[in-house]
């Protein structure tokens, strides 16, 4: 699973880069990955349905915003 969240982390980063974005929306971007794994790992320890259902539900934007 880390090597998988990793790899992703890294197409992120790449297309922000090829988007032109700068330095600070591609750490954000970090952070937010980071964080949201955090979570994950934290709800497999001890999974409470509501938490399940809002990282389940939160919404992901591709392309051009």
């Amino acid at each position: 699973m880390k090597e998988f969240s990793n790899k992703k982390i890294t197409e992120h980063i790449d297309l922000c880069i090829q988007m032109g974005h700068d330095s600070t929306s591609t750490l954000l971007l970090i952070q937010v990955w980071t964080e949201r794994n955090e979570l994950l790992k934290a709800l497999k320890t001890s999974i409470h349905p509501l938490m399940t259902i809002l990282v389940n539900a939160t919404p992901v934007k591709q392309g051009n915003q």
